[in-house]
């Protein structure tokens, strides 16, 4: 995809994959949001950020 992921899980079989960059010292993590559905390989074609899940700032 044309974003950089992380999974985030309790277990192996629950893998939450989930799009994250940075501001500053804050890192942010989003929902993937699938834009364009590849109907041929029945995956995402074009991903975007989505809603805003988690945002982690770097303790000074």
């Amino acid at each position: 995809m044309q974003m950089d992921q992380v999974s985030l899980s309790n277990s192996e079989d629950q893998k939450e994959w989930m799009a994250f960059k940075f501001r500053g010292d804050t890192l942010l993590i989003y929902q993937i949001k699938c834009v364009e559905f590849d109907k041929s390989n029945n995956e995402c074609g074009l991903a975007d950020f989505g809603a805003l899940k988690h945002t982690l700032v770097r303790k000074k």
